[in-house]
């Protein structure tokens, strides 16, 4: 099967004023119903469709919703920053927009006109057709406390593109087993690449782990090496020797970890990697 590939992102920075809090967590909630949606060639995706009636029910609150200075309480106000973000995705992937509509007196978050409105009652929806030959899955995270939402459209073969999120994995180090629960947060396997929680896994390999809010950035000193990992960049560091990444490491949405291919961890610290299928079970091992 083919590795995973970026193919466009759309990046949206949250509002600072304080009024609009209930607004992030709507926008937030969106990226949660939206994470791992697949679109096939030639289908249109909806986004009321995907995330769902905006109700107390399924986790959105009371925030703003309106434009310009014109704002009234709206369950799930906040969401249309969300949909910015699928759309300037889409636009930067070359997909065919479908229907799209814009707030009448604009959006703070999209000063320059690019942003996406959306209303369940009036029917008002963000809608795109893949019109790439490949699957798309869509990938959501934000930045550290919420800065701002990021929309990811991750290119995949047909098979690995429809697989869900597998959490039938076990990691050890040196034949010691390394332990996750829903507190540290969960290794899973999606596609071809093996997540890990960062902090966790790092930790209980007896590195030092620094987190730098600045340059979003996640610092792993192990032994002699030091390798450093970017939210959102398909670069890191290797001590002073920059390397590429296919997948890049992420804030998720659910949990507010950072979650990054193990793969690259493994490497950047000097150590190798073994797999193996048992009891269907994937067993990977450092050393």
């Amino acid at each position: 099967m083919k590795e995973e590939q970026i193919i466009s992102k759309g990046i949206v920075d949250s509002p600072n004023d304080p009024k609009f809090v209930n607004n992030i967590k709507n926008a937030v909630k969106a990226l949660e119903y939206l994470d791992g949606t697949t679109i096939k060639p030639n289908k249109i995706f909806s986004f009321n469709k995907t995330v769902g009636k905006r109700t107390l029910q399924r986790g959105f609150v009371k925030g703003l919703s309106g434009s310009g200075g014109y704002y009234y309480p709206d369950v799930g106000g906040g969401v249309c920053q969300t949909a910015t973000a699928v759309y300037r995705a889409a636009v930067n992937a070359g997909f065919k927009i479908v229907e799209r509509h814009k707030h009448l007196y604009g959006a703070i978050y999209a000063p320059k006109g690019d942003d996406a409105a959306i209303d369940w009652d009036a029917n008002w929806d963000l809608k795109f057709k893949n019109t790439s030959p490949y699957t798309i899955i869509i990938r959501t995270y934000t930045t550290p406390e919420n800065k701002a939402v990021v929309v990811e459209f991750v290119k995949q073969d047909e098979l690995s593109s429809i697989l869900p999120k597998n959490y039938k994995v076990k990691i050890f180090v040196n034949d010691s087993d390394i332990t996750y629960n829903q507190d540290t947060g969960l290794p899973f396997i999606l596609g071809e690449r093996t997540y890990v929680p960062i902090r966790a896994t790092a930790e209980q390999l007896g590195a030092e782990v620094k987190w730098d809010s600045v340059e979003n950035s996640v610092e792993i000193k192990y032994n002699d090496k030091m390798v450093k990992f970017f939210i959102g960049q398909e670069y890191y560091l290797i001590d002073t020797q920059e390397s590429t990444l296919d997948a890049t490491p992420f804030i998720s949405p659910s949990d507010g970890r950072i979650y990054m291919p193990l793969r690259y961890l493994a490497e950047g610290l000097g150590l190798e990697i073994k797999v193996e299928l048992i009891d269907d079970v994937v067993q990977i091992r450092m050393e």
